[in-house]
């Protein structure tokens, strides 16, 4: 009851209701989780050297490159659906002169003036 008073003192206008739930009685499994988990006690633990951080960095780096080289595999990746790039195989001018053209970044703009 000591509890309970200490409780009870905290907070004056409050109402206190304390109720006990027995969480391990009677649940299905529960003794064969519970000697499983005892077993697992007793098993001896692998020991895991913690990693440094080239290990760490090396490591991410890998995985960094792994996903930027092989993008993923959805319909806007794939220029497939609406809105979709426009892909011609030209000479690098071409290209050029057309990427600039759709973007407005012309170097002469008078070219479009007929």
């Amino acid at each position: 009851m000591d509890i309970f008073n200490k409780l009870k003192t905290l907070c004056n206008s409050c109402v206190l209701h304390l109720q006990w739930i027995p969480s391990h009685a009677n649940l299905k499994y529960n003794d064969i989780a519970d000697s499983l988990a005892k077993e697992g006690i007793t098993m001896p633990q692998a020991y895991v050297e913690p990693l440094t951080y080239l290990e760490l960095y090396s490591r991410r780096k890998a995985f960094g490159n792994i996903s930027w080289r092989h993008p993923p595999a959805y319909s806007l990746y794939r220029s497939e659906g609406p809105g979709a790039t426009i892909h011609f195989k030209e000479d690098r001018k071409d290209q050029t002169a057309l990427t600039r053209l759709t973007s407005s970044h012309l170097k002469n703009p008078q070219i479009l003036l007929w």
